[in-house]
């Protein structure tokens, strides 16, 4: 019984960083092949992004059974995929993933290529799968699917989630051309590899894919077994540099300390980058972290108004984000912290504190500022808020949309913003490209003058010149050279 296992990427220009190794599939391919069955992965990598070459790739191994998984920036081409090979072979054809598993019905009944929907975790479900259409036998008791039953679709129960993540394989490394893979570690030249300590995460954040898929599940692996992972992919393939792919790292001190001590305590000497929460962090930990190797991390802090933070469920506050943020900066690590405008009942005022809170932390060094507009995904409370207050009209995941709006702003325009009908993404957009403009700054700089009342002030005066306005001036006499040697 072969089983190929594919990798759906968006398009390249939604892309917003270099493809990594897809840890998911690797997990299910390991489980699929301690059960006896060849496998094999189609990555972006190796059919280079193209659905073409992906088709061709998959044709090519002659599968008894194909599983594809998608985001919904993808899901376009994943339904292309899936119908140009179902058309051609007599495949069993499963999807999965953070776009399939929350709209398994819509989808099952949208595209009748689709045999079954895996929802959840696959390294359970997707073996016995396999097993049950290898000999003929139905679906029908098999937990965490969704399938057709011919013109009826059945959706089975969840399958509850291994609490112990620790019973699984490793990824199927072996599966991946590492040749092929150019992502590198954050402020390094290191090539990097993800892996991951734990699964799921506690929080509710409205907004968050994760939390749909995984329903605020938690589960940790052992510090010591996670450890032994690295090692092996230091040994076995030279990476030094790790992307630690948790969705916050930090969320239990226990287990953050004791991954920093099984590496310091093997001398490692790894680099490696982590995804953190402000409220569970402190400088006692960063401390830890900085010597275990991390040089890097990543804060969703989101906004910068407690009224956003509290309808959002975040679980934060503005306090806890400036404090991690400046014990992380004075401790050297790179950070990239991430913001998001265009919330439900979101102001031009919040949006401000946003900015603000932007332009506080921009004065620290290593620290860089993101900020996206709000993206609903399928199964979010951000969803349900947005069909409650009928901002997305006839709109079916699987029936054709595209916004060109939302790629002006810098947004994949296949999935939908929450745009409030109050305050449209464009007012959005032009708000902060005003107050991001140089001549707002420099505005700012001149009302400044006028406030000066002490050497600490006009300090800061003088730092703000240095970011802001002589770069300004370059650029304008820049500008200016340009223009009159066009006139020679």
């Amino acid at each position: 019984m072969k089983v190929v296992l594919v990798e759906v990427t968006p398009e390249k220009d939604v892309l917003t960083m270099e493809l990594v190794p897809p840890l998911g599939l690797g997990y299910i391919a390991s489980s699929l092949e301690a059960k006896g069955y060849e496998v094999s992965i189609v990555s972006g990598v190796k059919y280079n992004n193209s659905i073409d070459e992906a088709y061709k790739l998959i044709i090519e191994e002659k599968p008894d059974v194909v599983g594809y998984t998608a985001t919904s920036s993808a899901r376009f081409r994943a339904i292309d995929l899936v119908k140009r090979v179902k058309k051609v072979t007599d495949t069993l054809t499963i999807v999965g993933g953070p776009h399939f598993h929350p709209t398994a019905s819509e989808a099952l009944n949208s595209v009748k290529e689709i045999d079954v929907v895996v929802k959840g975790e696959g390294e359970e479900t997707v073996p016995e799968l396999v097993g049950r259409y290898s000999i003929g036998k139905d679906f029908k008791d098999i937990s965490g699917i969704s399938f057709k039953n011919y013109d009826m679709v059945i959706e089975n129960p969840d399958r509850p989630f291994n609490k112990d993540i620790d019973q699984y394989l490793m990824p199927a490394y072996h599966l991946f051309d590492f040749k092929k893979y150019r992502c590198t570690l954050e402020g390094t030249n290191l090539p990097a590899i993800g892996v991951l300590s734990s699964r799921g995460c506690p929080n509710k954040c409205n907004f968050c894919a994760n939390t749909a898929l995984r329903k605020a599940s938690l589960r940790l692996r052992n510090p010591k077994k996670f450890v032994d992972e690295i090692e092996f992919l230091k040994k076995e393939y030279d990476y030094t540099a790790f992307d630690f792919w948790d969705d916050t790292m930090t969320m239990v001190k226990s287990h953050i300390t004791g991954i920093c001590n099984e590496i310091l305590n093997r001398n490692l000497n790894i680099k490696w980058f982590a995804r953190a929460r402000v409220n569970t962090v402190n400088r006692e930990i960063l401390k830890l972290m900085k010597d275990a190797g991390c040089v890097a991390i990543a804060y969703g802090i989101e906004s910068g108004s407690e009224k956003i933070l509290k309808s959002i469920k975040k679980g934060i506050n503005t306090k806890q984000a400036r404090e991690a943020v400046k014990a992380s900066s004075e401790l050297g690590f790179i950070i990239s912290n991430y913001f998001i405008v265009s919330m439900p009942d979101e102001t031009l005022s919040d949006i401000d504190m946003t900015f603000d809170m932007i332009e506080e932390f921009e004065r620290y060094p290593n620290v860089n500022n993101y900020h996206c507009f709000a993206m609903i995904y399928p199964g979010t409370e951000l969803e349900r808020i947005a069909k409650d207050r009928n901002l997305l009209p006839k709109f079916s995941w699987y029936s054709p949309y595209y916004a060109l709006k939302n790629k002006l702003i810098g947004n994949d325009p296949i999935v939908p913003c929450f745009e409030q009908k109050e305050l449209s993404i464009e007012d959005i957009k032009i708000h902060i490209l005003r107050r991001r403009s140089w001549l707002y700054k420099i505005k700012r700089g001149i009302s400044k003058i006028r406030r000066i009342r002490s050497l600490k002030e006009l300090r800061e005066l003088i730092g703000f010149s240095l970011r802001y306005l002589l770069p300004y001036l370059k650029l304008s006499r820049s500008i200016l050279l340009q223009k009159q040697s066009h006139k020679i």
